[in-house]
């Protein structure tokens, strides 16, 4: 048994990577930006610097040290910064509102069970939180709500709200249940999401989006040219 369960763990670690890679293909040149340069890439007139990316280094080395820099900064570019910074450009007062509500929820209920009470008087059902029941794997988990959720030196703590690209999260975990790898890790937190469209409204609306703007990006660094989301590609 001890062995199937090792095997199986590397077949999702596997198949992680194979599907980083399918999204994530050597490019072609677009534009040069010098080895110093901060803004690292220009798409329809939204950058992305050094730092957006490298706040994300420390949980990506910590779930898969052998991970390479390349499907890393894919993951990173394709799953969290391009999208949310999209949305913030697009949505930016219904986000601020959200935002707002956010702030307003964790103040009155600063702890998990004073959260799990006070999401029920949210008047959008949709808001209200859920726990994720059963306990979630880390990988069914977006990237921007996993970090939060996997934080074990924040078990018990109200996280957020946590910027996502469909709005804003709120986190409070229970329980840790650890794997064989970080990969089968499982959580039991209550999820409270404050989100600027229907369920899988959003991903209509990011489809339609990144399909127009491939055609503007105006600058990639040299660092980054090998790292672009297929979608990005001529």
């Amino acid at each position: 048994m001890r062995a199937f369960a090792i095997l199986a763990a590397a077949a999702a670690a596997l198949l992680l990577l194979a599907l980083g890679l399918h999204s994530c293909r050597d490019s072609q040149d677009v534009g040069k930006a010098g080895p110093g340069a901060r803004v690292l890439l220009e798409i329809d007139g939204i950058r992305v610097t050094r730092d957006d990316l490298a706040a994300w280094y420390p949980y990506f080395e910590a779930i898969d040290p052998t991970l390479g820099h390349r499907l890393r900064d894919c993951e990173i570019l394709d799953q969290i910064v391009l999208p949310t910074k999209f949305a913030e450009h697009w949505f930016a007062a219904d986000r601020a509102r959200l935002r707002q509500l956010g702030e307003a929820l964790i103040a009155a209920a600063p702890t998990l069970d004073k959260l799990v009470e006070a999401s029920k008087s949210l008047e959008d059902e949709q808001q209200r939180g859920r726990w994720t029941d059963p306990p979630a794997a880390r990988t069914e988990v977006p990237f921007v709500v996993a970090r939060a959720m996997f934080d074990e030196k924040r078990l018990g703590q109200v996280q957020g709200p946590i910027a996502t690209p469909w709005g804003y999260s709120i986190v409070a975990t229970r329980r840790i249940v650890k794997g064989m790898t970080s990969y089968q890790d499982h959580a039991e937190a209550f999820v409270v999401r404050l989100e600027t469209h229907a369920p899988n409204a959003f991903t209509v609306w990011w489809s339609k989006t990144k399909s127009g703007a491939k055609s503007r990006v105006t600058l990639v660094h040299e660092d980054l040219r090998d790292s672009l989301p297929v979608w990005m590609h001529p």
